[in-house]
């Protein structure tokens, strides 16, 4: 037995201390665990790490009307649809029919946004027609739910359980900024153009800007955990300077050179809330996460200026005439519905150009 034992000792030794230098293989995250979660000294937990989705299985949207696609809402907050005539045959939608995010998820639309699995991906629609970025920030204000009201109320849903998100990926798309712009514009017109309101302006627009880049970092901080993988699709405004609607909001006592002055100033703002806009999206990097910015601007002149492109015909006309109440009898040659709001064709373009820029990814 001695002689076996002397044989065998140098060969166990030997493997022991092999096994002693070798690394660790671990195929998984290593979590530290705070001394108040277990006991005084440094611990650490193995949490296993399931690989990313691909595919979505939810699309969350915020915004206003270009958004709300007139989902169900507290009776306090009816009159941010229009029950009336004729948005009343699109259940009360700022247009003729669906609105773009509606259109993301809709199986004709080409390119269809990426799904995960076999199901169709969900929409979660937390839009409010007529609301800004925070009520009360830099001027602007409303009666609706803002786009932080909007986030809270869906972070509320999620860690409640009130909707099902999936297993898959979860795209929050965020569209808004026309009517704070809108607001802090009107004000310049009725500070008479001065330079000061102009200054003011345009510090209302960084701090709406700031505002929504605030809540969109507060939204993805609040999912971790509670998504499989957020991502972020941030649109800009359009150009509102060629919106229709803001030609008919200048003081009809306005001269020519006037009139040029306020559609300028408006110009500058609205490139100012989509340059703070653009500028937070290319800096804002969460893990795990993909984040893209949609220049719907760009899309608005290219309709503007090159209509045949997209089967349009008519670019500064409107298809509903709220004075006579005639509504035209072929929409899709028409880039508005009223003058504010894109005919449901138009969001349909809209949602399709999206889809292909998240699916690229």
């Amino acid at each position: 037995m001695g002689k076996n034992k002397s044989f065998w000792t140098p060969f166990l030794l030997t493997a022991l201390l092999c096994v002693a230098m070798q690394s660790p293989v671990v195929e998984a995250d290593v979590v530290p665990v705070r001394a108040s979660d277990a006991h005084a000294h440094a611990q650490y937990h193995v949490q296993s790490r399931a690989p990313a989705p691909t595919g979505y299985s939810a699309l969350v949207a915020f915004g206003a009307s270009y958004v709300d696609n007139a989902h169900p809402r507290a009776d306090a907050y009816k009159s941010s649809m229009r029950n009336y005539y004729p948005y009343s045959s699109a259940g009360g939608r700022y247009s003729n029919g669906p609105v773009g995010v509606e259109y993301m998820v809709a199986s004709g639309t080409s390119p269809t946004l990426k799904q995960y699995g076999k199901s169709a991906v969900k929409l979660f629609d937390y839009a409010y027609g007529g609301s800004v970025i925070r009520n009360g920030l830099g001027g602007a204000s409303s009666s609706y739910p803002a786009t932080r009201d909007q986030v809270a109320a869906y972070i509320t849903d999620l860690k409640r359980s009130r909707i099902d998100i999936g297993k898959g990926r979860v795209l929050h798309f965020f569209n808004t900024g026309i009517n704070p712009v809108t607001q802090i514009w009107l004000k310049v017109l009725d500070g008479n153009m001065s330079a000061a309101s102009v200054n003011t302006a345009r510090s209302n627009i960084k701090s709406n800007s700031a505002a929504l880049a605030e809540f969109i970092t507060s939204t993805s901080q609040s999912v971790t955990g509670s998504v499989a993988a957020a991502d972020f699709l941030i649109a800009g405004i359009p150009p509102l300077e060629i919106v229709p609607t803001f030609g008919y909001q200048i003081p009809s006592t306005y001269t020519a050179k006037q009139r040029s002055q306020a559609l300028s100033i408006l110009r500058d703002l609205s490139a100012r809330f989509n340059s703070d806009v653009q500028r937070f999206v290319s800096s804002f990097k969460p893990t795990s996460s993909k984040v893209f910015y949609y220049d719907l601007a760009a899309l608005w002149r290219d309709l503007t200026a090159s209509p045949s492109k997209y089967g349009i015909k008519v670019t500064n006309k409107t298809c509903y005439d709220s004075t006579s109440g005639a509504v035209c009898m072929k929409p899709t040659e028409y880039i508005y519905f009223d003058t504010l709001h894109p005919v449901t064709s138009v969001h349909k373009i809209w949602a399709g150009k999206m889809n292909a820029l998240v699916n690229a990814s």
